[in-house]
């Protein structure tokens, strides 16, 4: 072989560990942390991008001739891209800080009481009201907000922190964490009920339910709380007039096809209308004074008429990816309230997405609910754009899991350190070559599985340590084991014991043979 083949072939692994180093890492971060993150990232972005797109196709005709409007077929499309500018830079804000301040600080208190006072405001005269009666909007100056939107990302702040504090840090107990329980979370989502907003309720109740089973409640906890509250939910609904009437428009569409079925019967038709691959984007029919709402709740059944299947079904993939990136960045989270927060908006996200579907299709009843990033609504968007930015803010303080290995070495110490004794003499102080050697006797490093080995075990290895390196401290100057001094010339011809092994060796029939066979080379006699 020539030099330049064993040149390269020694550069082979080399080369193979760096291209493997480098695959590990995305722009210097590992790619087990900026994965999943760029996979989020990427998947949201192109969602609010499509769902401009798909906005402005459904609201353009509605837009365009309406006088409220201002006869503008862009209006929705550009309003929505506002809320989507002004919620990229609070999520990017929101990623770039310690989302501990959330959960352990004064912003906590302050945003609880900005939620709380914002759902108190829907049942004042600054409220306003859908074209069913609900109350769930605030007018303010040149503004109008859904309170409930914004408490989504409170409840999975809260939540999270309750969890952390009552499974993790223990610092909860009893009747501290119940008391939490009620103040944070079941006040601000019974102001939510009685909007009344039962389809923010259940995505909430879902939610939580789901952080609950990720911090570690009982399976049975969970299922006797999801028992109850489907059951508080069903008498309230049959009790309520509007909320029967989605109920048994969902069982019976066609019972009244032109009056409370009309909106999901239309929606059927864009749905038949779209076919495997839909008429193309921009080509709907039902977007045409047919399909009220085309723009928001009912969205999704544009998305069937212009992109077919092929669109709906990618739609939901794309919310599944969201949610398997997030899960995988709350995988990594330093500590149990990064991984609630992580799994709790990413699954709140994907839930809402469920429920606007699900009703769009007739499987449940329909709750007027937006798909997040892809339905118009400025606080819808911009409440989306937060709990992103918490998933993004978890993903940067990721940290490697803790193995078996690594709790081994956090265990280890150095054998002595319980004797009350100070062993770091010698280190910054001026010392005599003699307390210098005594200070390394002393200090001797012996690692002790766990830190729990027996005192006098410990002392005994330190003491042999400190022969041992005697010894070879004697050798160095001039002495072997034995005492004997080795620039002696007397001591230099007589032949040093070697030890067991080389005796061992030597008696080796074997090895006698080779040695016997072998011809000494001249010069080399011993």
């Amino acid at each position: 072989m020539s030099s330049n083949a064993a040149a390269a072939t020694s550069r082979k692994p080399r080369q193979k560990s760096r291209q493997s180093l480098s695959e590990r890492l995305i722009l210097n971060v590992p790619a087990r942390f900026m994965g999943p993150r760029l996979i989020l990232i990427i998947a949201v972005v192109f969602l609010a991008l499509f769902g401009l797109v798909m906005i402005y196709s459904a609201s353009s005709v509605t837009a365009l001739y309406s006088e409220e409007y201002g006869y503008d077929a862009t209006y929705f499309a550009m309003n929505q891209a506002r809320a989507l500018l002004l919620g990229a830079v609070a999520a990017f804000a929101i990623m770039k800080m310690d989302y501990h301040i959330w959960t352990h600080g004064p912003l906590f208190l302050l945003f609880w009481i900005a939620v709380v006072v914002l759902l108190l405001l829907v049942h004042t005269s600054f409220a306003g009201q859908d074209a069913y009666g609900a109350s769930r909007w605030v007018r303010l100056p040149g503004m109008s907000l859904q309170p409930s939107e914004f408490a989504k990302p409170f409840f999975v702040i809260a939540a999270a922190t309750i969890c952390s504090q009552y499974y993790e840090e223990r610092s909860l107990e009893g009747g501290r964490a119940i008391l939490y329980l009620l103040l944070f979370i079941a006040l601000p989502l019974v102001l939510v009920f009685f909007e009344p907003d039962k389809g923010s309720t259940i995505i909430v109740l879902v939610t939580l339910l789901t952080m609950a089973a990720v911090a570690g409640m009982k399976p049975r906890h969970v299922l006797e709380i999801v028992g109850a509250g489907v059951a508080i939910v069903a008498i309230y609904s049959f009790r309520d007039s509007y909320a029967l009437k989605r109920i048994m428009a969902m069982i019976n569409p066609w019972d009244d096809p032109t009056g409370d079925s009309y909106q999901m019967v239309q929606g059927w038709y864009a749905f038949g209308s779209g076919g495997l691959f839909g008429v193309g984007i921009g080509y709907s029919h039902q977007k045409y004074f047919y399909l009220p709402m085309a723009y928001n709740d009912f969205i999704y059944a544009v998305v069937g008429e212009e992109c077919g299947f092929v669109g709906t079904v990618g739609v939901v993939l794309i919310f599944l990816v969201i949610l398997y990136a997030s899960y995988k960045i709350a995988r990594f989270a330093p500590d149990l309230c990064g991984r609630l927060l992580a799994c709790g908006c990413s699954t709140l996200l994907v839930v809402q997405m469920f429920v606007n579907v699900g009703g769009v299709l007739g499987i449940i009843p329909l709750s007027g609910k937006p798909i997040p990033f892809l339905s118009h609504g400025g606080s819808s968007a911009l409440s989306c754009c937060i709990m992103v930015g918490l998933i993004l803010s978890v993903s940067h303080a990721s940290v490697l899991p803790e193995t078996v290995h690594d709790r081994q070495r956090a265990g280890f110490r150095l054998a002595g350190d319980d004797d009350g004794e100070d062993h770091r003499t010698g280190v910054g102080a001026v010392t005599t070559r003699s307390e210098t050697r005594a200070a390394d006797a002393r200090r001797a490093f012996t690692v002790v599985d766990g830190g729990r080995s027996d005192t006098a075990d410990a002392h005994a290895s330190v003491r042999a340590h400190a022969a041992e390196r005697a010894a070879r401290r004697a050798q160095r100057s001039g002495q072997d084991v034995g005492g004997r001094d080795l620039m002696d010339p007397v001591s230099r011809l007589r032949r040093p014991d070697t030890g067991p092994v080389v005796r061992t060796r030597t008696a080796s029939p074997h090895l006698d043979g080779e040695r016997s066979g072998r011809s000494r080379r001249p010069g080399r006699g011993r």
